[in-house]
């Protein structure tokens, strides 16, 4: 919880970042790539079918339960480099707020293009040292240094790592669903007051849906809606000025 914690102070001290910058310009730029939509039937895009039967073979070895499931996500291998889209849904009494993101991770630069409420669209940029903050047909540019900022604050919403600290939650149940599109492990568990369900794609190890209820209440929820293990287009890694900080 503390590391969620940690990771929504990130994101919000990002917008507010972005918020200062954007009083002085205004705009919207998109991000395209290669994605399948998980769930459509269709499966991910770019998966090296190597390590899909890899990670498919380590789960399959065993009934996945509560006892187990930690163990069999910890041993899953990840790709380097993907783009992905992602709907991040926090719910209030009456209604529900949706942010979109688009984005992009190879290696240890990310970038990520986030929808705000009023239709602008906010990018970031992470590179090894910097983090650069733009609105959308604007040529001001905000750069500072990186920190301790990841591009899992980027995403606003959790990652497997989370699921596998020390402190992470009871874990109450688990299951995996072969037949899935894709193939993933679905974990509940507690952390407090609150209930947590995580689904993990089998296939590239990411966590692509999050949920968190209080009692029968949803909360949050946060899902993955594309994806592709594809190597990136250097265009998502270029300033709006036209500098290319990663080829």
């Amino acid at each position: 919880m503390k590391k969620r914690i940690m990771l929504m102070a990130a994101a919000v001290a990002i917008l507010l970042i972005g918020i200062i910058v954007s009083l002085f310009w205004t705009g919207r730029g998109g991000v395209q790539g290669k994605i399948i939509l998980p769930g459509s039937g269709d499966g991910i895009s770019g998966v090296d079918v190597e390590i899909v039967e890899q990670n498919i073979g380590k789960v399959e070895q065993v009934a996945v339960d509560r006892d187990n499931a930690l163990r069999g996500i910890a041993s899953l291998q990840r790709p380097a480099e993907y783009t992905y889209a992602a709907d991040v849904t926090s719910f209030y009494p009456g209604g529900s707020t949706v942010v979109h993101l688009t984005g992009a991770v190879s290696d240890s630069y990310c970038k990520a293009a986030q929808t705000t409420p009023n239709g602008t669209l906010k990018h970031t940029l992470i590179t090894p040292d910097s983090i650069y903050i733009w609105s959308s047909a604007s040529v001001a540019l905000y750069k500072g240094a990186k920190g301790e900022t990841t591009g899992d604050d980027l995403l606003l919403m959790p990652t497997y790592e989370e699921l596998l600290a020390p402190d992470g939650g009871k874990v109450t149940e688990a299951q995996y669903h072969a037949d899935g599109s894709p193939a993933n492990i679905t974990v509940s568990f507690e952390r407090g007051d609150k209930r947590m369900v995580y689904t993990l794609s089998v296939e590239t190890g990411l966590l692509i849906a999050a949920e968190e209820f209080e009692g029968e209440t949803r909360l949050y929820r946060a899902e993955l809606t594309s994806v592709s293990c594809e190597k990136p287009d250097a265009s998502y890694f270029r300033l709006p000025n036209g500098t290319q900080v990663k080829e």
